[in-house]
């Protein structure tokens, strides 16, 4: 009898540290996630201004192949 409640004593702390474990995990996933989201709308914010840059650049090796 003291062998099962020990084994279950064993098992019951190591349910709670694999939850810990996941929580924690679950906590950095969403972290990471809302950091990405984050990045994403600053990158669509900036989106004019790299169309711009873009344009800018193509135009430019346009200009240089046309004018060889």
């Amino acid at each position: 009898m003291d062998i099962a409640l020990d084994t279950l004593g064993v098992v019951q702390r190591r349910l709670n540290e694999l939850g810990r474990k996941f929580d924690s995990s679950f906590q950095m996933l969403m972290l990471a996630q809302n950091l990405f989201l984050e990045s994403c709308h600053r990158i669509q914010l900036d989106e004019p201004q790299l169309e711009s840059k873009l344009t800018k650049v193509l135009e430019r090796i346009l200009d240089a192949i046309t004018n060889r």
